[in-house]
């Protein structure tokens, strides 16, 4: 005896449809904003030393807003490379907002051996990203919500000491 199983056909595709229709409609309205992304700029590093003692290269980092509402921004993902070699990789709160049509200057702590930054010119060279808020209400329900984020990217390279 054979048993076949068969579902009745009830409208199921129009559900499926309808659910696919509304994912479309809620991502193309995530995806949405009238904002700009924020500008970033690498403006320099320099060699400090932390509250510990250990050594530290301050990276500093200038956004700037094209917008006429202010940008939060949250999270900063960065790797640093020193004298070619990579020596972090990390994430911080950036502790930012850069206001409307405004710069913000945010510094990225690096510690390192205190060989990378006595003795001469350390090349190094970053790249990340960070996590904003786009300014719209919609925009910031979902970022809240854990349903959208926003992100921008950055690199830059110098010498440590140099401005």
């Amino acid at each position: 005896m054979k048993c076949l199983l068969q579902t009745p056909r009830t409208g199921g595709w129009r559900r499926s449809f309808v659910r696919a229709v509304g994912a479309a409609v809620v991502a193309a309205l995530g995806a949405c904003t009238i904002s700009t992304p924020p500008k970033l700029q690498v403006s320099g590093a320099r060699a400090g030393t932390a509250r510990d003692g250990r050594s530290v290269v301050f990276i500093d980092v200038v956004a700037s807003n094209p917008n006429n509402q202010g940008l939060p921004l949250k999270r900063v993902s960065y790797q640093v490379d020193l004298g070619g070699e990579r020596v972090f990789v990390g994430q911080r709160d950036a502790q930012a907002c850069v206001r409307a049509y405004g710069l913000q200057k945010f510094t990225l702590p690096v510690p390192v051996s205190a060989s990378y930054v006595q003795g001469g010119a350390t090349r190094f060279r970053v790249r990340g990203d960070v996590t904003y808020v786009a300014p719209e209400s919609f925009a910031q329900t979902l970022y809240e919500n854990g349903l959208r984020e926003w992100t921008t990217s950055f690199a830059g390279e110098g010498v440590v000491g140099e401005h």
